[in-house]
Order: structure tokens, then C-alpha cells, then sequence
């Protein structure tokens, strides 16, 4: 794998976890709006359409405010982002069970290198925060008979809640922000899943 191709895969999860932050932006923002009457489905549908462009959410027409989209309007809070990214960068591992078990294009070598592209491209887990351990999940990935780990939010939840000011306020609309935060980063990680594979199956 050249370096292109690998800073290639590795913009797709940096730009996966900025695409990710914006969604949280129009969920937030709807909820703030009227809580009880949004179709979310339409954001999580426009989002997932493209996970690599950012913007793709313009396309529902709908302004954001900054004063409607709580913490997230705040520069300190977007270092969030870094751990998205960390937080796909680290089940790269996973990624070799979905290829031919002889497989000779996507060897443990080019994981290493691809997971430290994207650390070197600002993915970084702050604070310990994510506790998934990217050696670990190499010699877990490589056990037939040991699911790949279901993708936790719980770090997600406790940096809001040690750093944020409006979202660790227990209410209706930040109930709802990161009950679709639990189901937002799932889908958004078996996105990415499908991407990077069907790169790899390029090569």
C-alpha cells in the first residue's frame, strides 16, 4: 500500500468524525427547536448518504444557530472530533475479518500504518478517554470465535459530562442528543466499514 492510498483511507475516517460533529450540530438543533415534532430519520439518512462530505446536511435547508446547538458551538468542545477519529482508527483491526482469509492486501503491517496515519493526521484520545486498545484489538481481531466488540458511547457521554456545560444538564433534549449519539456512531463506523473496504479491495 502506497502512502497516498494510505492517507487516502485515512481522510475517509477523519472526515467520517467531522461529518459526525455537524450531524450532532442539526440533531441538537432540531431537538432545541421543538423537541417533540422532528423527523431525526432525515438527518441520520442525509448524513449516512455520503459520510465523507461534511456539508452534505445543507441539503436539508434547515439554518443552524449558534446559540441552538448547545457546547458544540464552542471551539475547546470540537476536540471531540480527535477522539471520533480515535475511536474508528482503533477497530481498524476488525476490518481483516470482513476480507478473504488468505488475504495479501491489507496485511498487519499496513493496519499498523494506517492507524498511524490517522493519528498523525490529529486523531488522538484525549484524556485515556476511549478505552478500546488499538494492540489489543490486533490479537482480538485475529480469534474466530470472539465477536468484534459493539461500539460503546460511553466515553462519549462522560466527556460530556465532565466537559460540557449545556449537554451534562439532565433534560428532554440532551437525553435525546445522546440517545442518538448511541445509534449515530454505530451506523457511522459500519459506513466507514464499507468504505475502507471497498478501497482495500481496490488495491
Amino acid at each position: 500500500m502506497t502512502q497516498a492510498q494510505l492517507l487516502s483511507m485515512a481522510s475517509v475516517v477523519n472526515a467520517a468524525s467531522e461529518s459526525i460533529y455537524e450531524a450532532m450540530k442539526y440533531i441538537y438543533s432540531v431537538a432545541y427547536e421543538d423537541f417533540y415534532d422532528i423527523n431525526v430519520k432525515d438527518i441520520f439518512k442525509i448524513a449516512l448518504s455520503n459520510i465523507t462530505d461534511p456539508g452534505v446536511l445543507n441539503n436539508l435547508g434547515y439554518k443552524i444557530y449558534p446559540e441552538r446547538i448547545g457546547d458544540l458551538r464552542n471551539s475547546e468542545f470540537a476536540v471531540v472530533k480527535k477522539i471520533i477519529a480515535y475511536s474508528f482508527a482503533v477497530r481498524l483491526p476488525f476490518l481483516k475479518r470482513y476480507l478473504p482469509a488468505k488475504n495479501i492486501i491489507f496485511t498487519d503491517n499496513e493496519i499498523r500504518d494506517l492507524f498511524q496515519a490517522i493519528c498523525d493526521s490529529g486523531a488522538q484520545n484525549v484524556d485515556g478517554i476511549v478505552p478500546m486498545d488499538f494492540r489489543a484489538n490486533m490479537r482480538t481481531a485475529k480469534l474466530r470465535d470472539v465477536e468484534e466488540p459493539v461500539f460503546d458511547t460511553e466515553w462519549f457521554k462522560t466527556w460530556v459530562y465532565t466537559y460540557g456545560k449545556e449537554f451534562s444538564v439532565i433534560n428532554n433534549k440532551n437525553m435525546f442528543f445522546l440517545g442518538c449519539a448511541d445509534a449515530l456512531f454505530p451506523l457511522y463506523w459500519s459506513a466507514v466499514t464499507d468504505r475502507l473496504l471497498a478501497m482495500i479491495k481496490e488495491l
